[in-house]
């Protein structure tokens, strides 16, 4: 470093010159697209309860492994023949529904896939 500042501006010169020279080069940084989370809902009942909170919601089809998460809703009792039970006290079984989100469910379940399960049952 010179010695030989005339003025205190010279001086300032000389250090600003230096900053800017041991700066490292400014990178362009290139911004990458969220991937916007699907979310979908394995059986439509309670479907526009739901879409209040969770506008873009779809219902699950055949293309389980393209969600991020799966919303089990709540609803009728669950069959006990899922569970190998006798029926004792359930009532209101709906099985095509038992038989589609069990169906779901272990297809989540295969891909590591989120599911959110309410309540089936009394």
């Amino acid at each position: 470093m010179p010695n030989d500042f005339s003025t205190y501006d010279d001086f300032q010169r000389y250090i600003d010159q230096k900053r800017k020279e041991s700066k490292p080069a400014e990178k362009e940084v290139k911004s990458v697209p969220k991937k916007e989370k699907r979310i979908g809902i394995a059986y439509p009942a309670f479907l526009s309860y739901f879409k209040e909170y969770i506008p873009k919601l779809e219902v699950v089809k055949d293309n389980v492994k393209d969600f991020d998460l799966i919303i089990f809703s709540g609803g009728e009792d669950v069959s006990p023949d899922l569970y190998h039970e006798e029926n004792r006290s359930t009532y209101g079984i709906n099985i095509n529904r038992d038989a589609l989100e069990s169906k779901i469910f272990q297809s989540a379940w295969s891909y590591g896939i989120k599911v959110f399960g309410v309540c089936r049952g009394h």
